[in-house]
């Protein structure tokens, strides 16, 4: 479409940081150093409404848009000690792909999940994002392919606080959207609010941006259909009555995924941060066409 902004990609090495710009502004930005886990931190709309908090005082290891779990005994998700359970680091190693056409940005990470100087996993991140100017969103194409290294794992979110394992592709809203937003599901799914483990292949949560605009901004996250277990249980929280809200998708949200050395496994996920209010119908139409959909 004639006068719609191109986006472009910024490495900014010395900081560990790309930025994803629409136009001349960034909606998109990504840590890759200086970090136990890379992470977006900036996620933004079109019109520039940002959708994520990361890493707030008493829930520092909450990096806005982010994807960790525990491996046999070492937590990559808390990042503080647990009993238990090691404390892991996935670190960052290379850059396979650093590309831009204008209307889709690409990046390919290579990381490795380490307890200390034990790698348990390898993964490669692929992480491509477009802007639907139609639907006033920014979408993030997010695969991770992790791969067993030189003993048996189990993937699993091992957390004395919860019986349902909130680990996996994890988002911390911005504090404006925080209070008082809504979740969606598809209508022929199970909505219960306090229901945690509930599958579906997609879920929405919609609220008020900044206190300047107060405008409608959502943020829809789908569970590819041929990721195993599709569709994946969700862990939810409203606020209130949780003092935040939260969404993530959990493949392990009631039981571990166990790989044997060299083992594989591939999770694909669609987020999309748009200006505006969606409805359930919105959310299908996105469903089926946006990339890691029934559609892509």
């Amino acid at each position: 479409m004639s006068g719609t902004p191109k986006l472009d990609l910024v490495q900014r090495d010395d900081a560990g940081v790309i930025d994803v710009h629409l136009g001349d502004r960034v909606v998109w930005s990504y840590r890759y150093k200086e970090t136990p886990k890379p992470h977006v931190f900036y996620f933004a709309t079109p019109s520039g409404e940002n959708t994520t908090l990361a890493s707030p005082p008493h829930h520092v290891h909450h990096r806005g848009l982010m994807f960790a779990c525990t491996v046999n005994d070492t937590n990559f998700w808390e990042e503080s000690p647990s009993p238990g359970l090691a404390i892991g680091e996935i670190v960052h190693k290379s850059w396979s792909a650093l590309t831009c056409t204008g209307d889709e940005a690409v990046a390919i990470e290579h990381l490795r999940w380490m307890n200390g100087d034990t790698a348990l996993l390898a993964e490669e991140r692929t992480l491509k994002l477009h802007h639907d100017a139609a639907a006033g969103a920014i979408v993030c194409d997010w695969t991770t392919r992790l791969q067993a290294q030189d003993q048996p794992v189990s993937i699993n979110g091992r957390t004395p606080a919860s019986k349902t394992s909130y680990h996996g592709l994890g988002f911390r809203f911005s504090r404006a959207l925080d209070i008082g937003g809504k979740h969606a599901v598809p209508k022929d799914f199970d909505a219960a609010a306090t229901g945690q483990g509930v599958p579906a292949r997609w879920r929405h949560y919609q609220g008020h941006g900044s206190q300047h605009s107060y405008e409608p901004a959502g943020v829809f996250i789908s569970d590819y259909p041929l990721n195993p277990r599709h569709p994946t249980p969700w862990f939810v929280l409203s606020h209130p009555p949780a003092p935040f809200a939260f969404l993530s998708a959990s493949l392990v949200a009631r039981e571990p995924w166990m790989l044997q050395p060299g083992g594989r496994v591939t999770l694909r996920y669609c987020v999309a941060v748009h200006d505006g209010e969606w409805d359930v119908a919105a959310c299908e139409n996105a469903w089926r066409k946006y990339p890691g959909t029934s559609g892509g």
